[in-house]
């Protein structure tokens, strides 16, 4: 962590716009994956 503090602070902001960007897109695969099983196994 010391490392990320010493950072500029526009790579901080940088860094933290890209996770929560790749947070959101890999939380719309997980939804898209848990509705897609949950279909799957309603339907047997």
């Amino acid at each position: 962590l010391g490392i990320f503090f010493k950072m500029p602070l526009p790579y901080i902001y940088l860094a933290t716009i890209v996770a929560l960007f790749t947070l959101q897109k890999h939380h719309d695969n997980i939804v898209r994956l848990t509705q897609g099983t949950e279909a799957f196994f309603f339907k047997k």
